[in-house]
């Protein structure tokens, strides 16, 4: 699920989708140049995970336990590691740390989350923490503009909705887009050099 939780250094968490922590997603930390300050979490006990597609990628992460599983995950994950100064979420990896930052303590820990569309389950939750949404132009199984505007009032949430689809920071994802990715890398490049 993880790797080098014993490091008290690092500063930074990324929580990958249903992909896991692929080639896409290691090369995601190179681009963003904080390969040498992440903690790197997956839904998946193995480090490195090789899908073909989506489909087998959600498959592998029911098996696992969903989203429930990730969500108990990463709540142990940032309770042991009160040094975690910002934390960015794909997908799955958004909504589950969603929830576990409503869930939490108030911290000082910010939030970057890219299209996590089951965040639509949690609607009752509240991050108790500054956090940036990062939603795509539609998602094909629910209303996104319902659930934008329940977000929206919400005082310490940040929601952003772009013209790109879901997966578009993710290069195994159909919905990969390089424009998006140059973007997001660079936003998240100057964010966190700050950490």
């Amino acid at each position: 699920m993880t790797d080098t939780l014993s490091d008290t250094t690092k500063t930074i968490l990324f929580a990958s989708d249903i992909f896991g922590i692929s080639d896409a997603f290691l090369t995601l930390l190179e681009d963003v140049d904080v390969v040498s300050n992440v903690i790197k979490i997956s839904p998946y006990p193995q480090l490195q995970t090789h899908f073909k597609n989506e489909q087998q990628a959600y498959q592998c992460f029911q098996k696992h336990g969903g989203i429930d599983e990730y969500v108990l995950s990463l709540t142990d994950i940032l309770k042991d590691h009160v040094h975690i100064k910002h934390v960015v979420g794909f997908s799955a990896g958004g909504a589950a740390l969603y929830k576990v930052m409503s869930n939490l303590a108030a911290s000082n820990i910010q939030l970057t989350l890219f299209y996590p569309g089951q965040i639509r389950h949690f609607m009752d939750k509240h991050p108790r923490a500054p956090c940036h949404i990062i939603f795509p132009e539609s998602e094909p199984h629910f209303s996104l503009a319902n659930v934008i505007k329940v977000l929206n009032q919400q005082s310490q949430l940040k929601v952003e909705q772009n013209s790109y689809q879901h997966g578009f920071m993710n290069k195994n994802s159909r919905s990969f887009n390089q424009t998006a990715y140059h973007h997001y890398c660079q936003m998240l490049k100057e964010l966190l050099q700050k950490m």
